[in-house]
Formats: structure tokens, C-alpha cells, sequence
């Protein structure tokens, strides 16, 4: 079975784990498609993403990490009237 190591959000390596240590993981926010992995046997580190590709069934192929929102952009949906507005107002 395959060893790996990964980075951890402090750029200390972490490890050895599974491939299936790291698919779940992955799969609670802990690391994501980018965090740096070292498999056993290898030269150098990668990303998780091209290690351990994501199944198809896979439901978030961009994980977000712990302690990060993520941004929706429905302020411009708001802002966009507004702007339309302005320009409108300023061509007439």
C-alpha cells in the first residue's frame, strides 16, 4: 500500500497516511486538490489533485479549507441595476 506525506496549512509536513487517509481528508475540508503531497518513492511534491485525482462522484471538486467563506458575488447582482443606472444617466 502507498505512503504519502502532505503539507499541512503551515507548510509542515504531516504523515505517512493512506491514499485513503487523504481521499477523506480531502473530503472534510482538511487539505484540498492543492495541498502539496509526497508520495514514497517519489522526487518531489505535487498537488493533491494530480496525486489522487477526484472520483466523478465526488460532490465538491473545490473544497473549501476550514475558516474560509467562500464569496457567492450576489453583490453584483445587486450592484449591477445601480450601475446600469448611472451609465444610462450619464449617456442621456
Amino acid at each position: 500500500m502507498k505512503r504519502y506525506f502532505y503539507a499541512d496549512k503551515n507548510n509542515n509536513p504531516k504523515g505517512p497516511v493512506t491514499g485513503d487517509d487523504l481521499t477523506e481528508l480531502r473530503r472534510n475540508g482538511q487539505v484540498n486538490d492543492k495541498t502539496r503531497v509526497f508520495e514514497e518513492g517519489a522526487t518531489e511534491w505535487q498537488s493533491l489533485g494530480k496525486v489522487i485525482p477526484r472520483e466523478a462522484g465526488d460532490i465538491d471538486s473545490q473544497a473549501t479549507p476550514p475558516g474560509v467563506t467562500r464569496k457567492t458575488g450576489c453583490i453584483g447582482l445587486i450592484a449591477l441595476p445601480a450601475v446600469g443606472w448611472l451609465v444610462f444617466s450619464l449617456l442621456f
